[in-house]
């Protein structure tokens, strides 16, 4: 197990888990929390990854439910993934707010591709 990797953290998503190290662009698009602005970009890094979620360690709290834009760079892939997202769970960590995310169906992002490369 890796350390700050918690198993319990959402045991319901579907798809293996990756453990990476990713850089991660989050743009708000949809918020109900007054710390948030429409069209702010806050940069982050993935803990782990699957066909169906992310979880993020962000210096940036957000609200549970949140709607939000993802573009995701992975080391090695010279394409940046376009997704959408929902905010499923949150939770302190030393170094920041660790996030679970919730991945949406959506023509206009790469979730197909991001599905075939983390099946």
């Amino acid at each position: 197990m890796t350390k700050g990797y918690d198993m319990n953290d959402d045991e319901r998503r579907i798809g293996v888990r990756h453990l990476r190290n990713e850089v991660v662009h989050v743009e708000i698009v949809s918020a109900s929390h007054d710390q948030l602005d429409m069209g702010e970009v806050v940069s982050c890094a993935t803990v782990d990854v699957s066909s169906s979620g992310l979880q993020l360690t962000m210096e940036h709290d957000l609200p549970e439910g949140a709607i939000l834009d993802l573009c995701v760079e992975l080391q090695g892939v010279p394409k940046q993934f376009f997704l959408t997202a929902e905010v499923r769970w949150k939770r302190p960590v030393e170094d920041g707010v660790r996030v679970g995310f919730m991945l949406f169906d959506g023509e206009q992002t790469d979730v197909d591709t991001w599905r075939e490369l983390f099946p």
